[in-house]
């Protein structure tokens, strides 16, 4: 399940955004010209808030302009589109159809700014309006981080809300502000790469934020997502931890995720939901989805089959589930969840866990055979051997019933020693010489 709650406890609320949980390439409501730089028109020495009632252009394909800046993915801009109206689209498209007119699109998406001016300012300002007015000097004391908090409150075009923001901080805050904009407008990184943005202005994020969690380590996505679900109360040290031990790539696709969900439309908490339209993004982080068991299998049976499965062969895997049961498949989780959650034991010990969670286990694989007869230990490994080319289940259970106790135990101390050893498996030389003593019990 994805771990949302300890990076900000609400993804659609900004306020709750920390340093490291924001989205670096989401740009500032500064001004809100197409392709205009935002620092173009904000230090001014006569910066006044100017005639808040002009016009603003085609309320829908403002809208949906403003709706598209906030994207990355495909399946926020199908969204944007689906919602905006066909006139509204169609002065949109007439921008994109102006600037490749015109020769003013750049290799890799986004526009030519002295181009557009030259050429398109007439279709951007039949959906936008002209270019807002700048904002008032700021002369109060707010902090770079406050600043860019409080715009990130004002709804697009909202410059009564812009005003009071850069008006109640500092100069040396909003200075700050412009030059971690420009940096993240002039870094050589894709829009969805907000990783390479942390990694090339760091130096401007750290001068407005005091610091950030930038990722360097080597954690995948899913192992980020658990991390962060042991943070409690939405703790940001150890969520700070989680994001500097993770990757790059796994950093992007986890927050990836967390743009999809907030333009997904979907309501807030609806698990569901987010996974069906953020399928995409999921899959990213956490591999394939888990295919419904469809099959016969018993809980048994697929555990010797995923037993069976080379490691991180997700596709074994997925098969060995879709031809379970149902029930077989809760039966399984059940007794694995058990085990994972089992608190009181040792990380490392398998035992103890297989104690705490015994009828969960005997839930899946049945009752565990008891050893009754008189097989001695070289026997019961023999037997064994012999059921495992067959994977038969049924036929390891006869063999530990003829094996005398003693048997048993001897095979279960050799088999603990390997497990414990660090040998490459079935590296025989290695398990004789750090396992000798257990396996010579055994087989005399």
């Amino acid at each position: 399940m994805l771990h949302l709650g300890c990076a900000e406890s609400d993804p659609n609320d900004a306020d709750g955004d920390a340093p490291t949980a924001r989205d670096p390439s989401t740009r500032l409501v500064l001004d809100m010209g197409v392709g205009r730089d935002a620092s173009g028109t904000l230090i001014t020495a006569d910066a006044t808030p100017g005639n808040m009632d002009i016009d603003r252009g085609d309320p829908d394909c403002r809208e949906l302009y403003y709706c598209l800046t906030q994207c990355t993915e495909s399946v926020c801009s199908q969204a944007c589109r689906t919602a905006s109206t066909p006139d509204g689209s169609a002065l949109y498209d007439a921008i994109y159809m102006c600037a490749a007119a015109n020769e003013c699109t750049q290799r890799g998406g986004g526009y030519i700014e002295e181009c557009m001016d030259m050429h398109c300012t007439d279709a951007i300002e039949a959906c936008i309006g002209p270019p807002a007015p700048p904002p008032p000097p700021p002369m109060g004391t707010t902090s770079c981080s406050e600043l860019d908090g409080c715009l990130r409150q004002c709804s697009n075009g909202d410059l009564n809300c812009r005003d009071r923001c850069v008006e109640a901080a500092s100069p040396m805050a909003f200075e700050t502000l412009v030059e971690l904009r420009t940096c993240d407008d002039e870094a050589p990184c894709s829009p969805a790469d907000v990783a390479c943005i942390l990694r090339e202005c760091e130096a401007e994020y750290i001068d407005c934020y005091g610091s950030i969690a930038r990722p360097v380590g080597s954690a995948t996505c899913d192992e980020l997502n658990s991390c962060l679900s042991q943070c409690t109360n939405g703790e940001q040290a150890c969520a700070n931890i989680c994001y500097r031990m993770s990757s790059e790539p796994a950093y992007n696709a986890f927050q990836g995720i967390l743009r999809c969900i907030q333009s997904s439309g979907c309501p807030d908490g609806d698990g569901q939901c987010h996974q069906r339209v953020c399928e995409a993004q999921f899959e990213t982080c956490f591999g394939a989805a888990t295919p419904q068991p469809m099959g016969t299998m018993s809980c048994r049976e697929l555990n010797t089959c995923l037993q069976a499965c080379p490691d991180g062969d997700e596709l074994c895997l997925n098969n060995c589930i879709g031809r379970s049961t149902q029930m077989a498949y809760d039966a399984f989780l059940t007794a694995v969840n058990c085990m994972r959650d089992a608190n009181q034991c040792a990380e490392d010990d398998a035992e103890c866990r297989r104690m705490a969670c015994e009828m969960e286990i005997e839930g899946c694989l049945g009752a565990r055979a008891v050893p009754m007869g008189t097989q001695t230990c070289g026997q019961l490994n023999d037997c064994l051997a012999g059921c495992a080319a067959g994977g038969d289940a049924n036929c390891s259970d006869a063999c530990i019933r003829n094996a005398s106790p003693d048997a048993l135990r001897r095979l279960e101390n050799v088999l603990e020693c390997i497990e414990a050893s660090g040998c490459p498996d079935q590296d025989g030389a290695c398990y004789q010489n750090r396992c000798g003593p257990e396996i010579q019990a055994c087989v005399g």
